[in-house]
């Protein structure tokens, strides 16, 4: 049975690379079987040590050896947010 919801964000600033990854983790396999996106916002990496961002590098090897497809969303300007991660669930593919 799937369940038909709206974007879910989830804001990962201020976490550790290990929470951050748990929270991924969690959220995703909470939500496999809705309808939706899952906006995962992780920063630039502006704030970080050495302004290398941490844990969006992460991010993007942890959804690419999972085989999820993600974008990034756009703004309200319609340009991209590059500190943001849009994932679909595809869980319409399920039935």
């Amino acid at each position: 049975m799937k369940t038909i919801r709206s974007n879910l964000e989830i804001d990962l600033h201020r976490q550790s690379l290990n929470g951050a990854m748990s929270t991924v983790a969690q959220v995703l396999d909470d939500h496999k079987t809705d309808t939706s996106t899952i906006i995962f916002i992780t920063g630039k990496g502006l704030h970080s040590k050495n302004h290398k961002p941490v844990i969006k590098p992460e991010l993007e090897a942890y959804l690419e050896r999972n085989g999820y497809w993600w974008s990034f969303p756009h703004t309200k300007n319609g340009k991209q947010n590059t500190g943001s991660y849009g994932i679909s669930t595809f869980a319409e593919l399920l039935e």
